[in-house]
């Protein structure tokens, strides 16, 4: 029940946004709609602090809340935003854009808090070991991302399909792009490979068993079933893609999205190998800037999909 009345309070907030960017109005009901979402986020942090023990953690996640609210209440703010973001299509007075960053930066909050309670990368581990998705659950997981970009550009809101598709730099590829799409992603794929001999090189080997353990879990406990780890690593791409760079990147920029994107993934969280996603990421920004989004998307699954081909072909 909870699970629904959030999903429909969001879905209440980004068509709220979207009425007020197509006919100026609504701008205060989606005001209020947002200070009661972080009213709700700040007491979730502050319940949830005692579990995680991370003073730190909880007042830099309020402190977050804070900017949040004050984003939401001062032109000021935004301002001030749109001059540290730089040349992007990020507008001050746009409640989409507003509403896009509160939801995108509460996301990261219960993300990093929920990290936090499973007691890191080890909890996270665990957590990835005992539980392995359904087909069903990664398709819905997809689903909703697509559905989030969608009603984020304002799709049948106050942008027919083809606008909604142009707005996602969603068009039929060329054969061009798709190649590029592939080489990039087994590209990254051998750079991050290289990387990692380097790093493990580098560290001693307990360290680096303990930084990699929350990625190496995710992988083993898809091991076993290869055609759903497939699944999984096209789901990731096509609903990733999709919802970060077809919908977040034009109004933040290539770079505070990627930023962003490192940060959602949690299992890298205050390891080397974010700095290796990072680069990945933007790697994917440049190609949707350059070729669009489905070259971004095919990059993406290429690179999720290659270790479990690995394992199907040479047992890698």
């Amino acid at each position: 029940m909870e699970l629904i009345i959030a999903t429909l309070y969001l879905a209440g907030l980004v068509f709220f946004a979207n009425e007020q960017v197509r006919v100026g109005a609504h701008a205060a009901t989606v005001r209020q709609m947002l200070y009661l979402a972080l009213t709700v986020l700040a007491a979730f942090v502050l319940l949830t602090l005692p579990e995680t023990g991370d003073v730190l953690l909880a007042a830099c996640l309020l402190a977050l809340i804070v900017a949040n609210i004050a984003l939401v209440r001062s032109e000021a703010a935004r301002y001030a935003l749109k001059r540290w973001l730089g040349r992007t299509g990020y507008h001050p007075h746009s409640a989409v854009h507003t509403v896009a960053l509160v939801l995108a930066t509460s996301q990261l909050a219960v993300q990093l808090l929920s990290f936090a309670s499973a007691g890191g990368i080890a909890g996270y581990a665990e957590s990835a070991a005992a539980q392995t998705p359904s087909a069903n659950a990664l398709l819905l997981m997809m689903g909703l991302y697509v559905l989030v970009a969608l009603g984020g550009v304002g799709f049948m809101m106050r942008r027919t399909p083809a606008e909604t598709l142009r707005r996602l730099s969603l068009a039929m590829p060329t054969v061009r792009e798709l190649g590029t799409g592939v080489a990039f992603g087994v590209l990254c794929y051998v750079g991050v490979f290289a990387a990692n001999l380097v790093w493990q090189a580098l560290v001693p080997p307990e360290l680096y068993a303990e930084q990699t353990r929350a990625a190496e879990q995710i992988f083993l406990s898809f091991r076993a079933d290869l055609a759903l780890g497939v699944l999984m690593a096209v789901c990731a791409g096509v609903g990733e893609e999709i919802l970060y760079r077809g919908a977040l990147q034009p109004i933040f920029g290539v770079w505070a999205t990627s930023v962003y994107f490192t940060l959602m993934h949690t299992q890298y969280t205050l390891t080397p190998a974010a700095l290796l996603i990072l680069a990945v990421t933007l790697g994917y920004g440049w190609l949707r800037v350059r070729y669009g989004t489905l070259a971004a998307i095919v990059a993406h699954s290429v690179y999720n999909v290659i270790p479990f081909l690995l394992v199907g072909v040479f047992d890698l």
